[in-house]
């Protein structure tokens, strides 16, 4: 590992391993000015040696470490309604399902950033299906912005994916700022988590509030900056707090499940889904897995990859439909060869297909295409640069693919 603005590659190399230890977020080499940025942030100005300041961090304890350094390393990128397409099967699949239960509903958003999809939660939950005494959870790493989600007040920026007769419905305006009203507040919790963290103990204000008995878990465009035992030790605990019967959704690109975590897949017209048995005794011997998913790996003992198939209404950078089988998917990057989504889905293809040889140019295009581009430009409404790339950098690192 080369150096990193005078840093010592075994330092380098030592804080790399205990932020995914800690964090579970592995830094790849495209994120080392990401990490050097921060590390910046953290020293006195006009300090150029920065070999000090990371032996201090790496002296600190679990939960300092996490405040000084991992706190800067992820996106805060969210919005009311985020992902029309989750939202859709949200209200036309898994909350009818949720509706019929007889108990109040329990949901979590994992990863919650500032409180956005939770109140999203709270608003299809109490306005659209009257379950009232549904609970929702929100946790986040950062205290900053689960503070934010508590006091409820948003700008215009966060309503961009929001009908405006919901936001009228929904929020109280109040000078520049709307305000979750308190009907959609009231029984909406937030608390700091640090989901690498097991066994998690969330940092609610009512400390008798716990994770479990879950009926919904969402948690978008997370694990995919985890390492691939990370999250999987993340969905293994997912697992646990879920109740039989219980769903988890996850992002577009977001690693898959392994069948060993108690989890199985099951597709919707709009997209996949993991869901916990409702007889926990048949899970280990349960092997079904989505036509998408494949394992590879030199040997048993390094992590397998699951790589995931589109929804069946994917779209692409361009916004014309991605098609689903390899031919089409050939044919479109052919006449579109700058189309990242399709660049991404044509190697996903060929690695089911067992020619894994035939992703890696595809992959390593799409890695200099996403690169040149600004990490936050949306490539749909669901899918920003920065998320892709990230996706992008695992499959090629999963496949031993990085050159």
């Amino acid at each position: 590992m080369s150096a990193v603005d005078g840093l010592h590659p075994a330092l380098l190399q030592q804080l790399i391993e205990r932020v995914e230890q800690v964090g579970g977020i592995r830094i790849q080499p495209m994120q080392h000015p990401l990490l050097l940025r921060a590390l910046r942030e953290l020293g006195e100005e006009g300090t150029e040696d920065l070999n000090p300041r990371v032996v201090h961090l790496l002296s600190l304890p679990d939960l300092l470490f996490t405040h000084s350094l991992i706190e800067r390393l992820t996106i805060h990128e969210t919005y009311f309604f985020r992902g029309e397409q989750q939202v859709r099967q949200l209200r036309e699949i898994i909350l009818p399902e949720l509706q019929k239960r007889p108990h109040p509903v329990r949901v979590w958003s994992a990863g919650c950033s500032t409180g956005e999809e939770a109140y999203t939660l709270s608003i299809l939950l109490k306005t659209e299906f009257g379950m009232q005494d549904a609970l929702v959870f929100g946790t986040d790493l950062h205290p900053e912005a689960i503070a934010k989600a508590r006091q409820g007040r948003y700008r215009a920026w966060s309503f961009r994916s929001t009908p405006e007769s919901i936001q009228q419905q929904c929020f109280t305006h109040v000078g520049q700022c709307w305000v979750i009203k308190s009907f959609l507040k009231q029984h909406v919790h937030f608390g700091v988590l640090n989901l690498k963290g097991l066994p998690w103990q969330p940092l609610f204000q009512n400390a008798a509030l716990q994770l479990k008995h879950l009926d919904l878990i969402l948690c978008r465009n997370v694990t995919l900056y985890f390492g691939a035992e990370s999250a999987q030790q993340v969905y293994r605990a997912f697992a646990e707090v879920l109740a039989p019967g219980g769903t988890l959704m996850l992002g577009a690109t977001d690693p898959h499940p392994e069948p060993e975590s108690g989890l199985h897949p099951e597709r919707h017209p709009l997209g996949w889904v993991w869901k916990k048995e409702h007889k926990t005794a048949t899970i280990r011997h349960r092997k079904v897995t989505p036509r998408s998913t494949r394992t590879f790996g030199p040997s048993p003992r390094q992590p397998r990859m699951h790589l995931q198939d589109p929804p069946q209404q994917v779209f692409s950078a361009s916004g014309t439909d991605l098609p689903e089988t390899l031919e089409g998917l050939r044919q479109h990057v052919f006449l579109h060869p700058d189309d990242p989504l399709a660049l991404f889905q044509l190697a996903q293809a060929w690695i089911r297909a067992g020619t894994p040889d035939r992703a890696f140019p595809l992959l390593r295009s799409l890695r200099t295409l996403l690169e040149g581009r600004p990490r936050d430009e949306a490539l749909t409404p669901e899918l920003h640069v920065q998320e892709l790339l990230t996706a992008t950098l695992y499959t090629l690192n999963q496949m031993k693919g990085t050159p």
